[in-house]
Parts: structure tokens; C-alpha cells; sequence
């Protein structure tokens, strides 16, 4: 898509709204969405953060769940730290924007894509946590998971990331990173349900990436980043009934 081309459409998507763009993304295929998707970052022709928040926010508004599942697998597949960041700020507009409906189907089509090294998780997590004071939504949609895509959701939640970086003396060092934000929205979502066996899943899979997380410390071959994701695993678990914030 050239870049005219590319203003062309995104100027229209911005200008649309409710129906009129849910139908209009609907009618791009997987190619086209990648493409405008990716324009949103270009390096000529990009977005400015608040600029592309404007986007993300305006879909979360307007298109349904489906729509908005779409939109995060090409998210998902663009990978990198742009699209890692791309991934949590739609899961962000989604959790604050979104009907409590849109959150749900977007939830239940997300979970297809679900697999380990996947970052679908990441924003699975903040619209669960989007739907606090809906807990009956939230239990059905916990049922819905299979044991390995729960634990899968946790762990993505997470947000480790894994990279090695060559030091001034020429070795490799190995970078090992967290940021648990996401898991506050989901472990703050699930203190609010009723069902305890479910409670008691999602406190499980949370409990092993605490364990995973509190296991590691930085070393003279890896550097360990853990921006505070043992004390929001804590916290989160606490809230669970766990132990003692």
C-alpha cells in the first residue's frame, strides 16, 4: 500500500464511526488490515503515540469483538517491541472503551489464537480486567479456557521478555524481563467472581509465574528486569485469598 493510499484509508477510518466502520474493516481482507496497521508506525508516515491512541480507542468504541479480535492478531504478528506495545495499548482501549458485549466476543475470538510465544494474552488479560463489575461474564469466560490456554494467558500477561545482548568485552549477556501490568487487571477481575474453583485456577497459574519470577535474580551472564512484577503478583494474589498483601 503506498503511502497516499495508506493516508487515504486511514483518514477514512478515522472519520468513520459505529456501523460504518465496523463494516468497513469487516470488509478489508487479512492483508489490508496488516497493511494499515503497519502504516500506523511507519517511519515517513506514522502515528504519534496520542495519535494512535486516537485509533485504537475509536475502535475499541466501534467495531465488534471479531473486528477488534482481527485487529489484534495482525498486531500480534507484526511482533517486536513496536508491535509488543501496539498489542497493550488496544488491550488498554478495549478494557476502557469497549461494551461489556464488544469485551466479550473480543475475549472469546483472541483465545483462538492463544499459543506459547504468543502475545495474545497480554490483552486477553486487560479486557478481563475490563470486566470487573461484570463477574458472571467473567466466569463464563474463564470456563471457556482450557487449562493450557489459561496458563498460557497468564504467562503472556506477564509480558517476559527474553533477548541477549553483547557486553564491551564482546560476551553475550542474557536480558530476561517482566512487566506484569496486565495480570493486575485480570488477578483485580477474578477477586470479584464467586466461583472458588475458578478462582482457584487462575491463583495456580499466577502462583508458578510468581514462583518463575521470585526464583530469578541477576547474575554476571544475565541481567534480571522485574519492574515490580513480584509485588503485583503479590498483591493481585492477596486480593485471591492467597496470603497476606
Amino acid at each position: 500500500m503506498e503511502g497516499g493510499d495508506w493516508r487515504q484509508l486511514h483518514q477514512k477510518m478515522l472519520q468513520l464511526s459505529g456501523p460504518e466502520l465496523n463494516q468497513t474493516l469487516a470488509k478489508l481482507n487479512k492483508e489490508q488490515v496488516g497493511q494499515w496497521l503497519g502504516g500506523l508506525d511507519h517511519s515517513k508516515n506514522g502515528l504519534l503515540p496520542k495519535d494512535k491512541l486516537r485509533v485504537f480507542n475509536n475502535l475499541a468504541q466501534n467495531v465488534s469483538g471479531r473486528e477488534l479480535g482481527r485487529v489484534l492478531e495482525q498486531l500480534v504478528d507484526s511482533g517486536g517491541m513496536v508491535g509488543d506495545s501496539n498489542v497493550q495499548a488496544l488491550g488498554q482501549s478495549i478494557a476502557n472503551e469497549a461494551s461489556d458485549q464488544a469485551k466479550a466476543a473480543f475475549v472469546k475470538h483472541a483465545l483462538q489464537g492463544v499459543e506459547p510465544g504468543s502475545t495474545h494474552g497480554v490483552a486477553i488479560a486487560q479486557a478481563l480486567g475490563g470486566l470487573r463489575e461484570q463477574p458472571a461474564m467473567v466466569e463464563e469466560l474463564l470456563r471457556g479456557m482450557t487449562d493450557s490456554q489459561l496458563k498460557d494467558v497468564v504467562s503472556q500477561a506477564t509480558q517476559k521478555n527474553v533477548s541477549v545482548a553483547m557486553t564491551s568485552e564482546a560476551s553475550p549477556t542474557l536480558s530476561t524481563s517482566y512487566n506484569a501490568q496486565p495480570m493486575a487487571s485480570i488477578l483485580d477481575a477474578v477477586s470479584n467472581i464467586h466461583d472458588t474453583g475458578l478462582k482457584a485456577n487462575v491463583a495456580a497459574a499466577s502462583y508458578d509465574m510468581l514462583n518463575e519470577i521470585e526464583g530469578l535474580s541477576s547474575t554476571s551472564t544475565e541481567i534480571v528486569s522485574k519492574n515490580g512484577s513480584d509485588a503485583i503478583l503479590r498483591e493481585g494474589l492477596a486480593k485471591l485469598g492467597v496470603f497476606s498483601s
